[in-house]
């Protein structure tokens, strides 16, 4: 019997699964311990998997980072690192990446290329 492997099945029928698997209800949490999300480990799987689902994961989600305010004004590291990581391509892709403070609550602008930024 023949083995039949995900990535010979047609592009459209991946992509459906990368949406329905990497697109959650709710929002990521990057910095916290239990912020990444059980779909973002499909992209672990092999290089042509994270090739073809990785805008997806960007694309479609919202990115959130809960800190107090003090950690707002020491510069909030972990929010910082991981936005530097994404690197242009990606960062381009968030919606409308959410920074949540015990006082206050940013939603940063779309960037994407339909937002009118460089």
């Amino acid at each position: 019997m023949p083995t039949t492997s995900f990535l010979s099945f047609p592009a459209e029928i991946r992509n459906h699964t990368y949406s329905l698997t990497l697109t959650i209800d709710g929002a990521i949490r990057p910095i916290e311990k239990n912020g990444d999300t059980e779909g973002a480990k499909l992209l672990q799987l092999c290089p042509q998997i994270r090739s073809e689902a990785e805008d997806m994961y960007y694309l479609f989600n919202a990115f959130e980072f809960n800190r107090t305010q003090a950690d707002i004004l020491e510069g909030a590291p972990e929010a910082s690192r991981f936005l530097a990581a994404l690197g242009d391509k990606y960062f381009r892709l968030l919606g409308n990446p959410t920074i949540r403070t015990d006082r206050f609550t940013v939603t940063l602008g779309s960037y994407g290329a339909d937002s009118g930024n460089p």
